[in-house]
């Protein structure tokens, strides 16, 4: 469900439907705009967010997706 959550709110901000989206989890913070995507750690104070280009982004979305088994 949230990877193909994801897949659809990329979708929107590469389309230009959304101009950018948040989600902020029990540990971590991404933001995506039409440029990169950031992910930040809440927890430890002392990591590095990291960022992606919104294409490459996109592409490890879609491989997550793939890799989800079908449901029987």
């Amino acid at each position: 469900e949230w990877a193909h959550e994801l897949a659809e709110k990329t979708e929107q901000i590469k389309t230009g439907n959304l101009t950018e989206w948040e989600r902020i989890g029990n540990a971590y913070r991404l933001e995506i705009t039409d440029q990169r995507a950031l992910i930040e750690d809440l927890v430890d104070e002392d990591g590095l967010a990291q960022e992606v280009n919104l294409e490459s982004f996109c592409a490890a979305v879609k491989a997550w997706i793939e890799g989800i088994p079908d449901r029987p």
